[in-house]
């Protein structure tokens, strides 16, 4: 965070000379060759200086975004260590859930096979009895 923060004061600080810079490339001296404008030293300095610092705000910005991704991606991490303890108490609950239905499960089967067993008898006695 504290490196976000300084690269924003930069990125300010350069914004702000922007204008200076401007200005200084407006003033600066042109020479002339043959009645045609061309540049002075001064002039090429002064363009150069101001490229310069666009550049090195483009850069900040690019180094900004890069920063915020690493930032999220460290808040995203922090959380993960939380979800992964959730999701296991979730499993062990789910684990004793699953346990008690295959239980009840068990049971309701006994059930139908002692009712089912139970039936056979009764048909077996029934037709025994007519027999």
């Amino acid at each position: 965070q504290q490196q976000r923060q300084d690269l924003i004061e930069e990125r300010e600080r350069l914004e702000a000379d922007l204008p200076r810079l401007e200005n200084a490339l407006e003033q600066a001296p042109t020479g002339w060759h043959l009645g045609n404008m061309v540049g002075s030293e001064e002039k090429q300095a002064a363009r150069d200086a101001l490229s310069n610092t666009r550049a090195s705000i483009d850069s900040i910005d690019y180094n900004l975004r890069q920063l915020d991704i690493r930032i999220a991606y460290a808040k995203k991490l922090a959380g993960a260590d939380e979800r992964i303890a959730l999701a296991i108490e979730q499993e062990k609950a789910a684990a004793v859930r699953i346990a008690s239905i295959t239980e009840s499960l068990e049971r309701v089967r006994g059930h139908l096979e002692q009712m089912r067993s139970n039936t056979e008898q009764s048909l077996q006695q029934a037709k025994d009895v007519e027999v």
